[in-house]
């Protein structure tokens, strides 16, 4: 029932609770990554001592804004495993990107990740401005080349690594309501998180064009993810939590 969604086919919600249920209620602590995963598990009656405890990304302790990169690319990281990934890629394609490469002459996008197939290389690489990057062995890869990422994510759950690791890097994200859970959204102004796809095209044509507009940008999702990923804040939390654990 799990491995369904790996291959986008839908799953069976209540049976797949039933699996889940018994697991996260099982150990002595249980880590949930976002405060909305933590109380979906609550309010469908799972019990436990449940904490909150996001994912260890060892951030700097308070972020410089840099330079923007003057390449005029849009990036996407993601496991093309990963059901929701293939579908965020194949969306922006289909709705967003013909329109943002007309009005900027010369953008790329730039698709990075493990396992893209070759009937997607093949089909996307066809795709004036489309450029399959695929592996890359560390973020500074990304980051070098990737003036803005792209986030059309229309489904999935949980904090995303490519959003933060990108923000850490100082890099502006564009992306849905999905890409930005465990966020605090009221930082996010719909220049940075839509479900829109008109909305989010205008954003990354400005962002593409305009260094302020990149700024604007990158400046609102670094208040939006907080400090919760600096490396300071994540040693106390593996601190305390290991304090409590010995106290059990």
């Amino acid at each position: 029932e799990a491995s369904r969604w790996f291959l986008g086919l839908p799953r069976d919600v209540p049976q797949m609770w039933q699996i889940e249920k018994p697991i996260l209620e099982l150990p002595s602590t249980t880590l949930f990554v976002t405060p909305h995963d933590l109380e979906d598990a609550q309010k469908n009656g799972a019990t436990g001592n449940f904490v909150h405890f996001p994912i260890l990304k060892g951030g700097p302790d308070s972020h410089s804004v840099p330079e923007p990169l003057q390449e005029l690319t849009v990036g996407f990281v993601g496991s093309f495993l990963h059901s929701p990934n293939p579908d965020a890629v194949e969306y922006f394609l289909r709705d967003m990107w013909e329109n943002i490469h007309q009005a900027v002459p010369g953008s790329r996008f730039l698709i990075w990740g493990s396992n893209i197939n070759d009937k997607q290389i093949a089909q996307w690489s066809k795709i004036p401005g489309v450029e399959v990057r695929g592996w890359f062995a560390t973020w500074d890869e990304v980051v070098a080349q990737t003036r803005v990422l792209v986030s059309p994510l229309r489904f999935g759950a949980g904090m995303k690594h490519k959003v933060v690791s990108t923000y850490i890097y100082g890099r502006p994200v564009v992306g849905t309501c999905t890409s930005f859970e465990g966020f605090d959204t009221q930082h996010l102004g719909q220049n940075v998180m839509t479900d829109d796809p008109q909305l989010m095209t205008n954003s990354l044509i400005e962002i593409l064009q305009s260094d302020s507009a990149w700024t604007d940008a990158l400046k609102a999702g670094l208040l939006g993810m907080g400090d919760e990923f600096a490396r300071s804040r994540e040693i106390e939390r593996v601190r305390n939590l290991v304090d409590g654990l010995l106290l059990q």
